[in-house]
C-alpha cells in the first residue's frame, strides 16, 4: 500500500465482503478475506486484530482443505509477531507450517517457512542458527526458477555471513544477489545488496 486511504479502503471492501463469504459457505474465499484484514491491520499497526483475523484465516483454510493456506497463513502470522517482538509463539507456529509444507511437499512454502525461522532467530541474536536456516532452505529450492525468492535467500545469506565476520564468503553471496537484481530490476534486493557490500567494505 502506498497511503493509509489506500489502507481503509481496501479494509471497508474486505469487510463488505465477509458476509458475503460466510452467506455463502465459501470458507477459502472468506480465509483469503480475513488474510487481507490481517494485513490491513497489520498496515495500520493494531497488532491484536492482525493476530486474530490470521488465526482465524489459519482456521479457515484448514476447514477448507488448503494445506498451502494454513501455511502461508501461519508465515505471515509468524513475520507480525516477530516485527512485533512477541516471540513466545512463533517457533512453535513456524514448526508447524514447516511440518504442513513438508508433508504436502510444498517446496516454495517449505523454504519460505525456513526462511522465516531464519529470521526469527537472528532477531534474537542466534546468528549461527539463522545461517544454517538459511542454507536449507537454498539447497530445497535448488535449481527452481523461483529467481525473487532465490535472490532474497541469498542476500539474507550474505548479511548473515557479514555478521560472523565472514566477509568473503559474505561479499561472494551480495555480489551475486547485486548482478541477479539488475538483471530481472528487483529494486529492493538490489539495494540491500549495495548497502551491505558497502559495509563490508568500509570494513
Amino acid at each position: 500500500y502506498e497511503t493509509q486511504g489506500e489502507v481503509l479502503k481496501s479494509l471497508a471492501y474486505t469487510q463488505k465482503a465477509l458476509p458475503l463469504c460466510q452467506k455463502a459457505g465459501d470458507k477459502k474465499t472468506e480465509a483469503i478475506a480475513r488474510n487481507n484484514l490481517a494485513n490491513n491491520y497489520k498496515y495500520l499497526g493494531d497488532i491484536p486484530k492482525s493476530v486474530e483475523q490470521y488465526l482465524k484465516s489459519r482456521a479457515l483454510y484448514e476447514d477448507a482443505g488448503s494445506p498451502e493456506g494454513v501455511v502461508n497463513a501461519l508465515n505471515n502470522l509468524s513475520v507480525l509477531l516477530v516485527e512485533s517482538g512477541e516471540f513466545d509463539n512463533v517457533a512453535g507456529y513456524l514448526q508447524e507450517a514447516g511440518d504442513i509444507a513438508a508433508k504436502h511437499e510444498l517446496i516454495r512454502m517449505q523454504a519460505i517457512t525456513y526462511a522465516n525461522t531464519a529470521y526469527l532467530q537472528s532477531t534474537q541474536g542466534k546468528i549461527e542458527e539463522s545461517l544454517h536456516e538459511l542454507r536449507k532452505a537454498i539447497q530445497l529450492v535448488g535449481d527452481k526458477k523461483w529467481i525473487s525468492l532465490k535472490t532474497y535467500l541469498e542476500r539474507e545469506l550474505g548479511n548473515t555471513l557479514q555478521q560472523l565476520n565472514r566477509l568473503d564468503e559474505a561479499e561472494l553471496h551480495l555480489t551475486k544477489v547485486l548482478e541477479e537484481s539488475e538483471r530481472y530490476g528487483m529494486i529492493i534486493n538490489l539495494l540491500s545488496a549495495k548497502l551491505y557490500l558497502a559495509q563490508i567494505n568500509s570494513q
